[in-house]
């Protein structure tokens, strides 16, 4: 899973944050074994200025036309 969301002010900053959460599940060779799923959590700051968030918004902007496009085909 990918969220994504945005925190700042003109004080501080503005920032565009990522979040991935990726879960595992570990396969256990005995049947009836309940295991915890492994979660693990990576964090990355895609855009810190105006400049990195007009990139951003034109970048996905363009993959969401493909989908639709391929959607309508």
């Amino acid at each position: 899973m990918t969220a994504y969301w945005y925190d700042g002010d003109s004080t501080i900053g503005h920032r565009l944050y990522k979040e991935i959460t990726k879960v595992e599940y570990v396969k256990m060779k005995r049947k009836g074994r309940l295991t915890q799923p492994t979660n693990s959590y990576q964090w990355e700051t895609p855009a810190t200025n105006l400049e990195e968030f007009q990139q951003i918004s034109v970048a996905w902007e363009e993959a969401w036309a493909k989908v639709f496009a391929i959607e309508l085909d």
